[in-house]
């Protein structure tokens, strides 16, 4: 029988460090790369969001 563990986890998204462009979890509050501070970074494309939406 075939158990697929990732069916029982949260799906988490990548982002890309701003610093080193290294794909991350979006949880992480610093890069594991290079130790740039994710904790209040927001991508691009999540400003975008936010200003088109007010």
């Amino acid at each position: 029988m075939y158990y697929d563990k990732r069916k029982d986890e949260k799906q988490r998204a990548l982002i890309s460090c701003p610093e080193c462009n290294r794909e991350i979890s979006d949880t992480v509050r610093k890069c594991p790369n290079c130790g740039y501070k994710i904790k209040n970074h927001r991508s691009k494309k999540e400003l975008k969001l936010l200003k088109n939406t007010i």
